[in-house]
């Protein structure tokens, strides 16, 4: 009977199913895995970076397993060669904490005998890897973290014939020279996780002539990066992302961009201010930078989308008379904007009475907002004085190959009850504790942080002024003007602590806050996580 069914059904089930839920399902029918399988493993990741961090006695077991089915996955991969399952997979992703940082991330692990289980497994998932790269000649996309990418990599990855896009997070190249890669997408960044210990000299992995986006995250390494193009011209170039950059270097180097539509400038430091004439990438029309950078480089192009994001000084918000004196600029520059992207501002009534008065021409607008008044959104941070060490854990992990690492699913795999609560990752001591929150009265044998307030949080307001609900209650009493050619507009909640969650409840106010909006005539209205759609003519006939 399931087989009578058609496809589009499946489909639609499998649309709208958590990952869990597909995990569950997919173990009771088998019609439903023949057809969702190809859709499932189009994206595979051997995250061992996750796995590593914040490993404990409590779950070092868990992981080890997680560990093991990613080996015996790879070995399936393998198994098949390049006809099988490997050639509907697009995107890879593999991490993993550089050895040198493995003392650090693991300073708070108690004492396990058989950890070199765990260690064993890596070094056999990153083996395989190398060994089956080859087989995925479909893959799109490859996301690599805290690794050394010498000349096996380079090869490895020289025969995708279909790579497009690779990032390179917290890694280094060795050598520094070697065959380049013709790619159209590349992101080297600074990993999270640890890193390896960057050389100094320049290199080279990618040819500049087929890039069309370049991101660049990772300071030192990104210098190195463009000294190893020399003087190349970027021919195909359309988006340029770059953090921590020398702003007088940035002029020279879009000179080679010809055809650079999108920029994206971070955490740049306004020592020597420059602005870019209009000649060098002149097809510019997409900007993102903070306040105080963005006039420099839109005042002679003609910039439609805008996206502004704050500094780590301004930890509280963008302040309004920053924000007021920006969108003069812009409005006053050759720019049309009618797309704006704001962060969180110090005040959210005033910003849209300026966005308002400055940009009327606005069609899209994006904000985020704080859900309290900020005088509630600490977490207090504490940590044990003094305990009893852990016991030592002799424990040693079942990772026989004959027994299968897929089928004996634990009962809480097959349960129908899930979870939303967000994983909290708290501060421990220098002694092997777990991580924990404590909010609250702290009880006596409780040491805490010379550096954490221990006060209890006072009772939560039910809507201060400016937050993501008072702004919702004032778009549905109609108290908010915005641009009158605003279309579509976008309204973020800034997450916050666990404990003022539990507060939430917009259903009803983003119901009211997005009819009023529809009804004004914005035919994309975006609140939180639900969508809304008007009619785009609606506008029009209004008028």
């Amino acid at each position: 009977m399931l087989w009578d069914f058609p496809v589009e059904l499946w489909l639609a089930c499998w649309l709208h199913c958590s990952k869990r839920q597909l995990r569950r399902l997919s173990l009771v029918c088998k019609h439903f895995r023949s057809i969702c399988l190809p859709l499932l493993i189009q994206h595979q990741s051997a995250d061992m970076a996750a796995l590593d961090s914040g490993l404990a006695q409590n779950n070092w077991v868990e992981r080890t397993h997680s560990l093991h089915r990613m080996a015996v996955r790879l070995d399936r991969f393998g198994a098949q060669g390049p006809e099988g399952l490997a050639s509907v997979v697009r995107s890879w992703m593999i991490t993993r904490v550089p050895s040198h940082w493995i003392i650090h991330h693991r300073r708070h692990l108690g004492p396990i005998v058989h950890i070199n289980v765990f260690d064993t497994l890596q070094e056999r998932v990153m083996t395989t890897f190398l060994t089956t790269i080859g087989l995925f000649q479909h893959l799109r996309r490859i996301h690599v973290a805290g690794m050394t990418v010498d000349l096996t990599w380079r090869e490895r990855l020289l025969s995708l014939s279909s790579l497009q896009e690779l990032t390179l997070d917290g890694c280094e190249i060795l050598p520094r020279e070697g065959p380049v890669l013709r790619l159209s997408r590349f992101t080297h960044c600074q990993s999270t996780v640890g890193h390896v210990a960057p050389s100094e000299e320049p290199f080279e992995i990618v040819d500049p002539s087929t890039l069309t986006h370049l991101n660049l995250r990772c300071p030192v390494q990104s210098r190195n990066l463009l000294a190893g193009f020399v003087d190349a011209t970027f021919t195909s170039l359309l988006s340029l992302s770059l953090h921590h950059f020398p702003v007088r270097d940035i002029p020279s180097l879009l000179l080679r961009c010809p055809k650079l539509q999108s920029l994206s400038v971070l955490s740049l430091a306004l020592d020597d201010p420059v602005e870019l004439p209009g000649h060098i990438a002149p097809a510019l029309s997409t900007l993102t930078a903070e306040a105080q950078i963005a006039p420099l480089f839109s005042a002679n192009h003609r910039i439609h989308t805008v996206e502004i994001v704050n500094s780590r000084r301004e930890i509280n918000g963008l302040a309004i008379d920053t924000l007021r004196d920006v969108l003069s600029t812009l409005g006053n520059a050759s720019s049309r904007i009618t797309s704006l992207m704001l962060p969180k501002t110090t005040s959210t009534v005033a910003a849209v009475e300026i966005i308002s008065a400055v940009l009327p021409q606005l069609k899209h607008l994006a904000m985020d907002l704080p859900e309290s008044d900020g005088k509630h959104q600490h977490i207090n941070i504490c940590r044990l004085a003094g305990g009893v060490k852990r016991a030592e854990d002799n424990r040693r992990p079942d990772v026989d190959d004959d027994e299968s690492a897929f089928d004996d699913v634990l009962p809480d795999e097959l349960s129908d009850c899930e979870s939303d609560r967000p994983h909290n990752r708290g501060v421990v001591s220098d002694k092997w504790y777990d991580p924990v929150w404590l909010w609250g009265n702290i009880p006596a044998n409780f040491g805490c942080s010379q550096h954490s307030g221990v006060e209890d949080p006072d009772p939560l307001p039910e809507s201060p002024s400016g937050t993501y609900t008072d702004l919702l209650r004032r778009i549905a009493s109609d108290l908010v003007d915005f641009p009158p050619g605003l279309e579509s507009l976008k309204l973020t909640p800034l997450l916050v602590p666990e404990r003022e969650q539990r507060h939430r409840c917009y259903d009803a106010q983003e119901e009211s806050a997005a009819a009023a909006l529809v009804a004004r005539g914005l035919w994309n209205v975006t609140l939180g996580e639900r969508v809304w759609r008007g009619n785009p003519g609606m506008k029009q006939h209004m008028s």
